[in-house]
Protein backbone atom coordinates (compact mmCIF):
# COMPACT_ATOMS: atom_id res chain seq x y z
CA UNK A 1 0.00 0.00 0.00
CA UNK A 2 1.51 3.59 -0.49
CA UNK A 3 1.78 5.73 1.84
CA UNK A 4 -0.21 9.27 1.47
CA UNK A 5 0.67 12.80 3.17
CA UNK A 6 -2.66 15.08 2.76
CA UNK A 7 -1.96 19.15 1.82
CA UNK A 8 -5.39 20.95 2.54
CA UNK A 9 -6.62 24.66 2.96
CA UNK A 10 -4.59 26.50 0.70
CA UNK A 11 -1.37 24.45 1.19
CA UNK A 12 1.11 26.27 3.78
CA UNK A 13 4.37 24.63 1.39
CA UNK A 14 3.45 27.80 -1.40
CA UNK A 15 4.17 30.86 0.85
CA UNK A 16 7.25 28.96 2.86
CA UNK A 17 9.98 29.55 -0.16
CA UNK A 18 12.28 27.25 -1.15
CA UNK A 19 12.18 23.69 0.66
CA UNK A 20 15.81 24.53 1.72
CA UNK A 21 14.26 27.47 3.81
CA UNK A 22 11.20 26.13 5.22
CA UNK A 23 10.15 25.61 8.36
CA UNK A 24 8.38 21.85 9.10
CA UNK A 25 4.66 22.46 8.92
CA UNK A 26 2.54 20.55 11.40
CA UNK A 27 0.78 17.99 9.44
CA UNK A 28 -2.68 17.31 10.84
CA UNK A 29 -5.33 14.91 9.30
CA UNK A 30 -7.95 16.86 7.29
CA UNK A 31 -11.55 17.68 8.96
CA UNK A 32 -12.82 16.24 5.49
CA UNK A 33 -10.92 13.21 6.36
CA UNK A 34 -11.81 12.74 9.27
CA UNK A 35 -15.22 13.37 8.82
CA UNK A 36 -15.03 10.33 6.16
CA UNK A 37 -13.07 8.21 9.02
CA UNK A 38 -15.82 8.74 11.32
CA UNK A 39 -18.48 7.02 8.88
CA UNK A 40 -17.05 3.79 10.55
CA UNK A 41 -18.69 4.09 13.86
CA UNK A 42 -21.72 4.25 12.49
CA UNK A 43 -23.42 1.19 13.80
CA UNK A 44 -26.42 1.17 11.90
CA UNK A 45 -25.88 0.32 8.23
CA UNK A 46 -28.26 2.54 6.23
CA UNK A 47 -27.16 5.46 8.28
CA UNK A 48 -23.21 4.65 7.89
CA UNK A 49 -24.17 4.63 3.97
CA UNK A 50 -25.40 7.52 3.69
CA UNK A 51 -22.69 9.30 6.18
CA UNK A 52 -20.11 7.62 3.30
CA UNK A 53 -21.97 9.07 0.27
CA UNK A 54 -22.09 12.74 2.07
CA UNK A 55 -18.61 12.78 3.36
CA UNK A 56 -17.19 11.11 0.43
CA UNK A 57 -18.90 14.13 -1.86
CA UNK A 58 -17.81 16.24 0.84
CA UNK A 59 -14.16 15.36 0.04
CA UNK A 60 -14.51 14.63 -3.90
CA UNK A 61 -15.79 18.60 -4.09
CA UNK A 62 -12.91 19.25 -1.85
CA UNK A 63 -10.33 17.26 -4.15
CA UNK A 64 -12.18 19.20 -7.05
CA UNK A 65 -12.04 22.62 -5.88
CA UNK A 66 -8.31 22.00 -4.78
CA UNK A 67 -8.99 22.45 -1.04
CA UNK A 68 -7.87 19.26 -0.59
CA UNK A 69 -4.96 17.40 -2.55
CA UNK A 70 -3.19 14.35 -1.78
CA UNK A 71 0.54 13.82 -2.38
CA UNK A 72 2.45 10.76 -2.37
CA UNK A 73 5.97 9.89 -1.33
CA UNK A 74 7.19 10.44 -4.58
CA UNK A 75 5.84 14.15 -4.52
CA UNK A 76 7.30 14.80 -1.51
CA UNK A 77 10.74 14.08 -2.59
CA UNK A 78 10.02 16.46 -5.38
CA UNK A 79 8.75 19.03 -3.54
CA UNK A 80 11.79 19.15 -1.48
CA UNK A 81 13.44 19.53 -4.31
CA UNK A 82 11.18 22.72 -5.53
CA UNK A 83 13.05 25.65 -5.63
CA UNK A 84 10.09 28.49 -5.64
CA UNK A 85 6.51 28.59 -4.72
CA UNK A 86 5.79 28.63 -8.58
CA UNK A 87 7.18 25.09 -8.67
CA UNK A 88 5.58 23.78 -5.53
CA UNK A 89 2.33 25.06 -7.29
CA UNK A 90 3.06 22.86 -10.55
CA UNK A 91 3.92 20.01 -8.39
CA UNK A 92 1.18 19.71 -6.95
CA UNK A 93 -1.04 20.41 -9.70
CA UNK A 94 -2.54 24.15 -7.97
CA UNK A 95 -1.69 25.98 -11.21
CA UNK A 96 -3.05 24.84 -15.08
CA UNK A 97 -0.14 23.75 -16.33
CA UNK A 98 -1.34 25.02 -20.28
CA UNK A 99 -1.58 28.56 -18.85
CA UNK A 100 1.69 28.53 -17.58
CA UNK A 101 4.78 30.08 -19.63
CA UNK A 102 8.27 29.00 -19.29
Amino acid sequence: MRNFIIVAGGCALLAAGPASAAKPVAVATPGQVQQLMSCRAIAAADQRLACFDRESAAMNNAIASKDLVFVDKEKVAELERAQSASEVSRILGLVDERTTTA
